[in-house]
């Protein structure tokens, strides 16, 4: 980790800008945003949505400069994204009505200049926006897809597993319908080629309850089933096919993304209780599970809160298919 992202780290919420090298102005702009928001009644001392576009897009651009090497540069320049609404029910000779979304930056391929991911930033907390925030996000998103469809907007690092691969949904409530768990995180191996490889996932939890050094939860096997039987039905389709019109048999009979796989290892990454971390390491060995389980960290304080083990484990690729 750079000296000046851990410097960053430690100063973030207050005011003292020095010694964070190029994570400095973004701490700057930052605290601007939360001045602004906290004097949101004071026409001298309120913010509008400048600060906290360029706050993110300058956090973005620091982060991005932590690598040695990238293919892709953050940029703050807004692009105006053209999108159609259809050309059904259109008359002969009309035109199909357009719309123009304006993007708050996005991450661009620095020799090509194809959009990979845009942003949309505004000056108050979601919770505090109506509807139509949504609406401008999803516009943003169709606009781009409309005027640059051939783009590849998969993630080069990490590939998101096919949202279909979950054959049962990866939440729920235990012991009570207030105590709720789920999947807050779903990572997969890096493509090789264009195709999947290994079986590997890496699944993070988030509950309620607090968990004990010699056991596990409910909730932690719940998920660990789920998931390695809903990687096992994976269906091997192209990424750019959606199965959501599908019927249930033809999935079904499609064939298994990993027909011959036998072990299919897991990482969960258990967040139980207000400040509580620990991890499995999972497997299928025959006919039974081989479950490795770490013991429980806390995060109560940033001293010794196990922050760069959570990213190492999070970040990892497996060595190889077994």
């Amino acid at each position: 980790m750079s000296h000046g992202f851990q410097a960053y780290l430690n100063q973030v919420g207050t005011n003292n800008f020095r010694g964070l090298g190029e994570f400095g102005t973004t701490l700057v702009r930052q605290w601007e945003v939360l001045e602004g928001f906290r004097n949101r009644d004071d026409p001298l001392k309120c913010s509008d949505e400048t600060p906290v576009k360029s706050s993110l897009i300058s956090l973005l651009q620091a982060l991005s400069l932590l690598p040695t090497t990238t293919a892709s540069e953050w940029r703050s320049t807004r692009l105006r994204l053209r999108g159609t609404f259809g050309s059904h029910n259109l008359r002969s000779g009309e035109s199909p009505p357009q719309f123009v979304a304006i993007t708050d930056g996005q991450l661009q391929d620095k020799q090509t200049g194809k959009i990979k991911s845009v942003t949309k930033c505004k000056r108050y907390l979601r919770d505090m926006m109506d509807k139509a925030v949504d609406m401008e996000e999803a516009a943003e998103v169709v606009a781009w897809v409309s005027q640059y469809p051939d783009t590849d907007r998969s993630i080069n690092t990490h590939h998101w597993p096919d949202p279909f691969y979950l054959g049962c949904e990866l939440f729920g409530a235990y012991p009570s319908v207030h105590d709720h768990w789920g999947a807050i995180l779903r990572i997969e191996p890096d493509l090789v080629d264009g195709h999947r490889i290994y079986p590997h996932l890496t699944i993070g939890l988030a509950l309620s309850h607090c968990g004990k050094e010699s056991s596990m939860l409910y909730e932690e096997l719940a998920v660990i089933i789920s998931a390695m039987q809903c990687r096992a039905l994976q269906p091997r389709v192209p990424e750019d096919k959606a199965l959501f019109e599908e019927d249930i048999e033809t999935i079904k009979s499609m064939p298994r993304e990993f027909a011959d796989e036998k072990t299919f290892p897991l990482l969960l990454l258990s967040f139980s209780g207000p400040q509580n971390f620990r991890y499995f390491h999972v497997c299928m060995r025959g006919t039974r599970m081989r479950i490795l389980q770490s013991q429980l960290y806390s995060f109560e304080k940033k001293e010794t809160a196990p922050i760069e083990l959570l990213v190492r484990l999070a970040m990892s690729q497996p060595l190889s298919e077994n």
